[in-house]
């Protein structure tokens, strides 16, 4: 009876192996978990480094990115950076070429397991305008220097008249140093008068000490002249 009972489970295990490998459930094709693209936004000559998370049953076989650009598309094989517990990293990092300003671009992920099996994705990144426009920056409190724009864009406020005072150092971001004035010390020389006695040891005439005396100075001339530098006239704003 034991070993009808054995028989039977054992006969049991192997069909429910055998439709669980059917139905996929010990071979399902890989599943991509995450897609890292750092930077998000570059430029031509920029290094774009795209990094995936793979979750297989079956150990990956192959890893492919292609990056799509302006006519063309570059094809790269990804390189194994972790592997552990049926989780599997990829990267690859591709310097990017033409491209144009302010447009989005894709990259293919193409994942394939030792069964063949498949998982793809494909991630977006853009290649912005070299400089932003005054109305794309943001940020209260963040200011914008110009040489020549005469007045600031909406949403931002000048200054005013700080922007024509010379730019003095501090030590500490967002402090100010110097001064505003500056003071002058004279040196010159003094003369004393003052009444005088006689040495005509009384037998002549003679006029008696007197008790006030005063100091004269000798006019001292100062030079004039300037400390400030070589200097822009600066537009400043700042995001209100």
């Amino acid at each position: 009876m034991k070993k009808i009972l054995v028989l039977l489970i054992l006969v049991l295990i192997f069909v429910v192996s055998a439709t669980a490998v059917d139905f996929g459930f010990f071979n399902a094709k890989p599943h991509i978990i995450d897609v890292q693209v750092t930077p998000l936004k570059v430029r031509p000559g920029i290094p774009l480094e795209i990094n995936v998370k793979v979750k297989s049953n079956n150990e990956v076989d192959s890893a492919y990115a292609t990056f799509n650009f302006e006519d063309g598309s570059d094809t790269m094989r990804m390189i194994r950076t972790y592997s552990n517990n049926n989780i599997e990293e990829f990267s690859s990092v591709w310097l990017t070429h033409d491209t144009l300003d302010k447009k989005w671009y894709t990259t293919d992920i193409v994942i394939t397991d030792k069964n063949g099996r498949v998982a793809e994705k494909t991630v977006e990144w853009q290649d912005p305008v070299v400089s932003h426009n005054w109305s794309e920056l943001d940020g209260t409190g963040f200011c914008i220097v110009s040489f020549s724009q005469t007045s600031c864009p909406d949403g931002y406020t000048s200054l005013g008249t700080n922007h024509r005072l010379l730019r003095a150092d501090s030590s500490d971001i967002g402090g100010t140093g110097g001064v505003r004035t500056h003071s002058h010390i004279v040196n010159g020389t003094t003369s004393l008068s003052i009444p005088y006695v006689s040495d005509d040891q009384g037998t002549g005439a003679h006029n008696a000490m007197d008790t006030e005396h005063y100091h004269t100075i000798t006019n001292v001339p100062t030079n004039t002249t300037t400390s400030m530098p070589d200097y822009y006239h600066l537009n400043i704003c700042c995001r209100d």
